[in-house]
């Protein structure tokens, strides 16, 4: 049977199982027992769907697992070169973007020492001080292979979590299910409470 064969037969199955849900009432004790019966059904009819489902994505997800791994061997060294030299490109445009702002202020400075003396000896003729300006490092590095741009991007780091404002602090409610699920009955500001599920077992 194709998957196609098998899935329609699952639909059709599916369908018919809404169909008579639809139409279950639970008024007593007998159709009381026939929903759970119902429901231990539809556990089992689950049961089957991921049974079939399984026999075809397993074998599938295993050998995606196999490529991903086989790839992985090739892609992993290749992302610590480019960490590598990505760090060493950034740490020279750094130091350049440093030194040409040295340079420009002690060029600003020379100029105005030189327009300070220059103002203790007036002359009849203006003479214009020269400012030697200092290039800048290009943002955009090309090459034969790529080109590569620096620019600058925001970011942050935590550095006192008592000052941050409540409304960038998210509740881990995870960790809240997991302690409630434990036992934890009193968390200051979260209400703990019992509600009622419903545990269906099918039948083998």
């Amino acid at each position: 049977m194709t998957i196609q064969q098998q899935t329609q037969e699952l639909m059709n199955k599916a369908e018919l199982i809404v169909r008579e849900a639809k139409e279950m009432v639970v008024r007593d004790k007998d159709s009381l027992t026939a929903a759970v019966d119902f429901l231990g059904k539809i556990a089992t009819a689950k049961k089957e769907v991921d049974s079939r489902r399984r026999f075809f994505t397993d074998p599938l997800n295993q050998q995606v697992k196999s490529i991903n791994d086989l790839f992985r061997g090739y892609s992993d060294p290749l992302g610590e070169a480019d960490r590598i030299v990505r760090n060493k490109v950034l740490v020279y445009q750094a130091e350049e973007t440093k030194r040409v702002a040295e340079e420009q202020q002690k060029a600003f400075e020379e100029a105005k020492t030189r327009a300070e003396e220059a103002s203790k000896h007036p002359t009849e003729e203006f003479v214009p001080i020269p400012i030697n300006i200092v290039e800048e490092p290009e943002k955009t590095v090309r090459a034969g292979a790529g080109s590569a741009t620096t620019r600058q991007v925001w970011t942050f780091k935590i550095v006192d979590l008592s000052l941050v404002p409540d409304e960038y602090k998210v509740v881990d409610e995870k960790k809240i299910a997991a302690v409630v699920k434990a036992g934890v009955r009193n968390i200051p500001g979260v209400e703990i409470y019992p509600t009622s599920s419903l545990v269906v077992t099918g039948r083998k």
